[in-house]
């Protein structure tokens, strides 16, 4: 396992030049790129996922996903799950009901080199809810507003009990830059990494190779380990 990133360590070389920056209500948010969506009076940091997979990350014991692009738009899927990985801090978590924004990136190698293929961004805000009854955070989005994200969950803890998950339903599911070849949906010349990445910093990685690939077909891509 690689070591877990320190808290200095920054999404990407973009994200170490962002700065935080005082918005309505006295919070200090952390600006990814210096850019902010604004939404109402709700302002959402966007975390941009960067050109090459981050190399310090908390590596997935058990890793899941699952991408779906239907001719109907409507019926897009995502589905990504890293757990098991190092231990879990709430620190590593942030805050996202209020400040803390993730960011889903998945790169597909091709001929030696990983390239981005699918980015969808889970601001932060009110869809962030603290469990009573569990600790960390669920995510849910029944609009599934936000790049189709519809449920998430970042459950903090030890090696065997840590989790961050989400999954997408809908047109707003961003389109995945598809593998040349007509026949499969991604190319898998060497590995599939999904990342979950925050604007505090942290990063889960998870790493698929060709044995974890069970279905690779023109509109349907899955892959598992464990």
């Amino acid at each position: 396992m690689r070591s877990k990133p320190s808290r200095s360590h920054s999404v990407s070389q973009a994200l170490s030049a962002a700065r935080t920056k005082g918005l309505a209500g006295g919070i200090a948010l952390p600006l990814a790129l210096s850019f902010v969506v604004l939404s109402g009076s709700a302002a959402e940091a966007v975390v941009l996922c960067p050109s090459q997979p981050e190399t310090e990350c908390s590596v997935a014991g058990i890793g899941t996903l699952r991408l779906t692009t239907p001719r109907n738009p409507e019926r897009r899927r995502l589905s990504i799950r890293w757990a098991r990985g190092q231990e879990l801090t709430k620190e590593d978590i942030g805050r996202p009901d209020i400040v803390t924004t993730y960011a889903i990136c998945i790169y597909d190698e091709i001929a030696n080199e990983p390239q981005l293929v699918f980015e969808a961004n889970v601001p932060a805000g009110s869809d962030w809810d603290e469990p009573l009854r569990a600790p960390g955070y669920r995510y849910d989005d029944f609009l599934a507003e936000s790049s189709g994200i519809l449920f998430g969950r970042a459950l903090p803890g030890s090696e065997d009990r840590s989790k961050i998950a989400f999954r997408g339903l809908g047109e707003q599911v961003p389109e995945t830059t598809k593998s040349a070849d007509p026949k499969t949906f991604l190319n898998v010349d060497g590995f599939v990494t999904g990342q979950i990445l925050n604007d505090e910093g942290y990063c889960a990685t998870l790493s698929f190779g060709q044995s974890d690939v069970t279905h690779n077909q023109k509109r349907r891509f899955r892959a598992a380990f464990d």
